[in-house]
């Protein structure tokens, strides 16, 4: 069972170095990047805590912690895509100049 923890913790640490170059993002790369290393973060914790749960908790507890930690994850990674995807507004605001 820690395998599947161990496997999301490298795949969170692994989504961050496998980036595109900037010149082939057709978006702003900065913010693309930004992305990757949020989910990377993201579903690194989510399993390093699901692990932790399974060693220090019982196990029909473990099992509804790593659910839980699972669908957080999930749910983190796709406000994040939402407001990649969202147009960025670069105008600044009024009586600011």
């Amino acid at each position: 069972m820690l395998t599947r923890f161990a496997f999301l913790a490298m795949l969170g640490n692994v989504m961050p170095k496998n980036l595109p170059p900037l010149s082939s993002i057709g978006c702003d790369g900065a913010r693309q990047q930004a992305f990757h290393r949020r989910a990377g973060w993201t579903w690194v914790l989510c399993g390093l805590a699901s692990a932790v749960g399974w060693l220090a908790l019982p196990i029909d507890s473990a099992e509804i912690a790593a659910i839980a930690l699972a669908v957080t994850a999930i749910v983190v990674t796709i406000v994040q895509l939402l407001r990649l995807r969202r147009p960025r507004n670069n105008q600044p605001a009024p009586g600011l100049n």
